[in-house]
């Protein structure tokens, strides 16, 4: 959408396709796998439900793919639909400080970050930024003044009706489609006799790149392109490149079905995924002064140990979360000690149902909701990386010779969390300097708490206020591989070429594991460029949704005057 954005604002702002008879020097096709009708339910305009609608809702909105984490079955979301239709986020709209920038190269290094604070600037004069804590509407004067809310989010006020026709105040999630490309589409629409340059393609899915077979160099000329209601093929040239959006695990398939990289399709692999591991924590207390955020996040605190840079959230304890990730660990446990046959995964398939009533339809669930508070500790710069690969639903592809397409692969995740023992060491700096939580709040923990720690003392030891943050206790360690949660921030799968390979434009010396150059070129492919979350050359120390779409911003900017 940052993109978007970018190619209309010159045109708008300076009046130059007002007069009559005069248009854009560009065509844009968009390619959209998900639908035009953004948010079509309560549940995913509702902000405080965005879990659920990113995890459980079975619409085109969102596309659930899974992946093993430390032998428990995890979902992974991926979002789908105009502007992003599937909540995963939260809807947090955060700015990375200026540390983040060390590893990008120029001109990124020095840009992106005025691109970020534009487009808050954007959201806030739309209207489509808000405090996660108070609901409250942020404007751009608060976005420079030094009190400025910690848990911005994609949000606005909306007036309506209720049952009784008594008009009342709420706050729905919005997405960057309607924060950021949809006000200058309005402009448009009030010159009658200008036309919009873009063109989109809703409900239908990238499946291959084409390349152009007239010439010897690696070129790509278009895509192939299925409409999801009825299957149907289409190819779409395009006269100048293709700019991939499609995030950190859907572009590296793309690529890998369109044969980009060595070896065959089935073997191939995007490595160098990474994303930030979250490790929660319960205390007993009602969430602080007992206020109801719009997301459940009531503050975020960055902090950093040493080297080790984390995010503190402290956020209401939602029994549909705590149930889902809670039922992981259980499961995993359950078939360790029983054979995993049709009469344990029957008995397991009822625990889960009893666990599921017990938790959501009685006093369980309020308890939960207004009597304890989670601290997430998310570590925003781990070690561990993990990869992707895809691999054949069945043997028809290679039977009856086909071009592959992306719908005839699965795509097979593995997170890599905690892989690097590193990870754990810097996650134990990260629990005892969150310890200041529970003393701001008197809070008391109740999970992992002593009952977890008595179970596993044979095995370790326990915090001890004299004891170096270095030594990690045994019992920490088996919680954190057991209880590590996903932050669904991927990135880094097509990274960008780092600043110490700027003259290497081969991959011959340094780091050879870049996949674009400073200007989101694809290296040894010709039009074609990556524009997403798959490119950054480093975690960010926030969620980067709002810096992909910075991205986009620039790249518009340095694409204008290079070619009509």
């Amino acid at each position: 959408m940052g993109f978007l954005r970018g190619l209309l604002e010159p045109y708008i702002h300076n009046n130059t396709c007002s007069k009559e008879g005069q248009g854009f020097p560009f065509s844009v096709a968009i390619v959209e796998r998900g639908p035009k009708d953004y948010y079509s339910n309560s549940q995913q305009r509702d902000l405080s439900r965005w879990f659920e609608a990113a995890h459980q809702d079975c619409s085109s909105s969102v596309s659930i793919l899974s992946a093993m984490v430390s032998g428990r079955q995890m979902s992974i979301p991926v979002g789908r639909g105009v502007g992003g239709g599937s909540n995963i986020n939260a809807g947090l709209c955060m700015a990375p400080p200026l540390s983040d920038w060390k590893d990008w190269p120029e001109p990124w290094r020095t840009d992106l970050p005025v691109s970020v604070r534009k487009l808050q600037q954007h959201l806030a004069k739309n209207g489509c930024l808000c405090d996660a804590a108070t609901g409250r509407p942020i404007s751009v004067q608060d976005l420079s003044s030094p009190g400025t809310p910690t848990t911005p989010c994609l949000a606005r006020q909306t007036i309506g009706n209720n049952d009784n026709s008594r008009m009342i105040n709420s706050v729905e999630r919005v997405n960057y489609y309607q924060g950021l490309l949809e006000p200058l589409l309005l402009l448009l629409q009030g010159n009658a006799k200008q036309s919009t340059p873009f063109h989109w393609y809703y409900n239908t899915e990238a499946q291959r790149l084409l390349f152009d077979a007239e010439t010897t160099c690696n070129r790509v000329s278009g895509i192939e392109v299925m409409k999801v209601p009825d299957g149907s093929y289409t190819r779409l040239s395009a006269r100048k490149e293709v700019i991939l959006c499609a995030g950190a695990i859907e572009t590296p398939a793309l690529l890998l079905v369109s044969g980009i990289g060595t070896g065959s399709i089935s073997n191939k692999s995007s490595h160098h995924l990474r994303d930030h591991v979250i490790l929660p924590r319960v205390m007993l207390g009602p969430p602080p002064f007992w206020n109801s955020t719009i997301n459940g996040i009531h503050s975020i605190q960055s902090t950093i140990v040493e080297t080790n840079k984390f995010l503190i959230l402290t956020s209401t304890t939602k029994p549909e979360i705590a149930l889902h990730y809670m039922t992981r660990v259980f499961q995993k446990y359950w078939f360790s000690m029983l054979a995993s046959g049709e009469l344990s995964q029957r008995l397991w398939h009822i625990l889960e149902q009893l666990l599921r009533l017990l938790v959501l339809y009685s006093p369980v669930y309020w308890i939960m909701m207004y009597g304890f508070t989670t601290i997430n500790l998310a570590l925003v710069n781990p070690a561990s990386k993990g990869s992707l690969c895809l691999k054949p639903k069945t043997g028809e592809l290679l039977l009856y010779n086909v071009p592959p397409c992306r719908k005839d692969f699965d795509v097979h995740i593995e997170p890599g969390y905690l892989t690097q023992s590193t990870d754990v060491e810097a996650l134990w700096k990260g629990w005892v300097a969150s310890n200041f939580v529970l003393d701001r709040h008197q809070g008391w923990e109740v999970y992992p708490g002593r009952i977890f720690r008595f179970l596993q003392s044979w095995l370790g030891t326990t915090e001890i206020p004299t004891r170096s943050q270095t030594t990690v206790p045994t019992w920490f360690s088996q919680y954190a591989h057991d209880h590590c949660l996903p932050f669904f921030h991927w990135c880094g799968s097509c990274a960008m070429k780092p600043p110490s390979d700027a003259a290497d434009t081969t991959g011959s010396r340094g780091n050879n594991t870049w996949v674009v150059d400073a200007d989101m070129k694809v290296r040894g492919v010709q039009s074609l460029r990556i524009c997403d979350a798959s490119v950054l050359p480093n975690n960010l120390s926030v969620p980067p949704a709002l810096t992909c779409a910075a991205m986009g911003h620039r790249l518009a900017s340095t694409m204008h005057g290079r070619t009509q």
